[in-house]
């Protein structure tokens, strides 16, 4: 068994490699294959510099109250978004919905349901996630009040999960999807993968569970669409390698010409995260796990996660549970920059790299302080509470999120379990 487990990790670690190397798919027009981990500047936050960064908000509400720690301890419908392979501890048909209010009147809306077969060692099942946003004023740099026109936006991920337990003690598992963003009727797709799996034994006569997840592995995306076809002034020549010249013709007038704008390329959000859970308690009537993450997202340095729960049955039927969670992550506050008050002013050593490929510093004045906001930026707090029926169970999650400057969100998650 141990031979077996070691060689089906090795094959997912080994396949996972290889994608990280070889950059999947180049860019069509240009033929440029970007590097997954390509891209970000060594020390700086690459947030926001993805395609497709809603596939980075979690659509379960335990885990995200958990911090985000949720790897390995994932063993329910959750497991679609962090780890596919804790869907082998789903012993029937189970079906969910998250609803996440986000900054700015964002939400988020999820749904996901699996099946069992094969004797319960086989889960099936299928997700759709939808980020949509109320439609916003078209604003110019000639028009800052607004043109009166109108643009929307929404995100879309849809796929599929398969996972099997291979044995007692290990459970590997996929999630297939296809991700398409729409910007004012300018369009990108792209297809990716999850790969997970899951080890979990006892230690100290206590649960511990070990998990590895690779998310996001997939194609990059490039933005397509009537809007960026335009008319090109024919008086006007534009070559790629030198800048733009008169062109000087004996007739006044020529016909209309057209072209399309070409829209860079970008990779998705991927990740790789490690995690391990341990039952600190195991009792009767309550329960207390403790549970960490270790990831390296391709938008970041790092990130480590650490959660808690406790939970307790109050009467035959009746959970409730308290969680606790935290998330690090490596671009905090004051990277690249160590800071000195000075009066009214925080005065900072900027390291930045001249046109010639040399390191320089310059201190330049930053914010007085830095805002408090930031100081609770990972911070994750929630509740959960179940009940047994006598023929379903029903979940009820809730978690808050503090983002930072990005405000606090709010995640439901109800889950029906036959």
């Amino acid at each position: 068994m141990k031979r077996h487990l070691l060689t089906t990790a090795s094959m997912l670690i080994a396949a996972a490699v290889s994608l990280f190397a070889q950059g999947l798919v180049p860019d069509a027009d240009t033929g440029i294959k970007p590097d997954l981990i390509s891209g970000r500047i060594s020390g700086f936050s690459g947030l926001g510099t993805r395609s497709g960064e809603f596939l980075s908000i979690a659509t379960d509400a335990r885990g995200v109250a958990l911090g985000g720690a949720y790897t390995a301890s994932t063993d329910g419908i959750g497991s679609v978004y962090y780890n596919p392979a804790g869907l082998g501890f789903i012993t029937g048909p189970t079906f969910a919905f998250t609803t996440v209010n986000l900054t700015l009147d964002f939400q988020i809306n999820h749904a996901a349901g699996v099946v069992t077969f094969a004797d319960g060692a086989a889960i099936a099942g299928g997700f759709a996630t939808f980020l949509t946003m109320d439609p916003q004023e078209v604003t110019t740099a000639y028009r800052p009040e607004g043109t009166g026109d109108y643009f929307d936006s929404y995100s879309s991920v849809i796929g599929g999960s398969f996972a099997y337990n291979i044995s007692d003690r290990f459970s590997a598992g996929v999630n297939l999807k296809w991700i398409h963003e729409d910007i004012w009727d300018v369009t990108a797709n792209a297809f990716a993968l999850d790969i997970g799996a899951n080890y979990h034994t006892e230690f100290l006569e206590r649960t511990i569970r070990l998990g590895l997840a690779i998310r996001n592995l997939g194609t990059n995306m490039t933005f397509k669409g009537n809007r960026l076809y335009r008319e090109v002034d024919p008086s006007r020549l534009l070559d790629d390698e030198n800048p733009p010249r008169e062109i000087t013709t004996k007739r006044q007038t020529r016909s209309p010409r057209y072209g399309n704008l070409r829209a860079s390329t970008f990779n998705l959000p991927t990740s790789l995260s490690m995690g391990v859970m341990y039952q600190v308690i195991s009792r009767e009537y309550d329960g207390l796990m403790v549970c960490g993450d270790y990831s390296q997202p391709n938008n970041l340095d790092y990130t480590f996660n650490a959660g808690t729960e406790y939970y307790r049955v109050l009467k035959e039927g009746y959970r409730v549970a308290g969680r606790f969670g935290w998330e690090f992550k490596g671009d905090e506050l004051d990277y690249q920059m160590q800071a000195v008050k000075d009066g009214e002013f925080q005065y900072a050593t900027e390291t930045y790299v001249d046109e010639v490929g040399q390191t320089q510093t310059q201190e330049v004045a930053v914010m007085e302080t830095v805002d408090e906001s930031e100081l609770l930026r990972g911070l994750s707090l929630g509740a959960g509470f179940t009940h047994e029926f006598s023929t379903f169970s029903l979940n009820i999650d809730y978690a808050y999120r503090h983002t930072g400057l990005l405000g606090n969100w709010q995640f439901i998650t109800v889950s029906l379990g036959f």
